[in-house]
C-alpha cells in the first residue's frame, strides 16, 4: 500500500452564493476525515456578475478537493504503476461524500435552499500523486 493524493477540481451543480468582495487567498482550507481518508477542500474560483443598478452577485462554482489515502497500485505491461479501478472507485466515493458534506453544511449555514445536496457535482477533473513524491 502506498499513500496516494487525489486532486479533484469540482464544478458544482448549483453555485454557492458568496459575498462578491470575498478574496480566495483569505479563506482557509477545510480539513476533515472520511473513513480512512484525509480530505481538504478549498474554493477554486469565485465569479462576480453585474445584475444591474450597481448590484453585483458572487458565486462559488468550483472547489478543489484533495483526498489522501492508502491505496493499492497495479503494474501494467510497461512496468508503470497505476491505481486499480477499485481504488479509483474508492477515491470517487470519498469525493462524493466530501462534496455532499460540504454543500450540506453550507446550505444549513447560509440557508441557500436550492443547493443540491444529493447530486452536488456537475463534473470534475482529477490527478493522482504518490504522496512520497510530493514531499
Amino acid at each position: 500500500m502506498v499513500k496516494i493524493i487525489g486532486q479533484f477540481d469540482v464544478v458544482l451543480t448549483v453555485p454557492i452564493a458568496v459575498y462578491p468582495g470575498v478574496k480566495l487567498e483569505n479563506l482557509d482550507p477545510l480539513h476533515f476525515a472520511i473513513e480512512d481518508s484525509e480530505v481538504t477542500i478549498s474554493p477554486l474560483n469565485v465569479e462576480v456578475a453585474d445584475i444591474g443598478d450597481g448590484e453585483v452577485e458572487g458565486w462559488l462554482k468550483e472547489l478543489r478537493i484533495w483526498i489522501a489515502r492508502e491505496a493499492q497500485l497495479k503494474e501494467d505491461h510497461q512496468v508503470s504503476q497505476n491505481l486499480a479501478a477499485l481504488e479509483e472507485r474508492k477515491f470517487e466515493d470519498i469525493l462524493i461524500k466530501a462534496t455532499r458534506r460540504f454543500v450540506r453544511a453550507v446550505k444549513l449555514r447560509i440557508e441557500q435552499w436550492n443547493l443540491d445536496t444529493r447530486h452536488p457535482i456537475d463534473s470534475y477533473v482529477y490527478k493522482y500523486f504518490n504522496a512520497d513524491m510530493c514531499q
